[in-house]
C-alpha cells in the first residue's frame, strides 16, 4: 500500500496528527482501489474515532464488488470487519471507554 503523503511530521495540524489516510474505495464492479481520503473528524458529540489495526472484506462486500449492489456508488469505503484502538471519543460518549 502507498504511503500517505500527508504525514504527522509535514501536516498543517502536526499536533492532532495526519490529515489523511488510505482507504480501499470500491471503483466499480470488479474494480478497488487505495485512495488518500480525509481522517475522520468529530462531528457528533456521540462520535467516536477508531484507528483501524486489522481489517478485512466480508460477504456483503463481495457483493459489491460484483456489482450485485446498485446503491453503491464509486468512491464507497470498503473493508467494516475491522480490529481497532480506540483514539478520540465525543464528549457524548458512555460505557468502558467513555466518560
Amino acid at each position: 500500500m502507498p504511503t500517505p503523503t500527508t504525514t504527522l511530521e509535514n501536516s498543517s495540524t502536526a499536533t492532532s496528527g495526519p490529515t489523511t489516510m488510505w482507504a480501499l474505495q470500491y471503483g466499480g464492479p470488479h474494480i478497488t482501489k487505495w485512495a488518500e481520503v480525509p481522517t475522520p473528524q468529530i462531528h457528533d458529540t456521540t462520535d467516536t474515532i477508531v484507528r483501524v489495526d486489522m481489517t478485512t472484506i466480508c460477504g456483503s462486500d463481495v457483493h459489491i464488488l460484483k456489482g450485485d449492489v446498485p446503491e453503491v456508488t464509486v468512491g464507497r469505503i470498503l473493508g467494516h470487519e475491522a480490529v481497532g484502538t480506540v483514539e478520540e471519543i465525543g464528549t457524548g460518549v458512555r460505557g468502558p471507554q467513555g466518560r
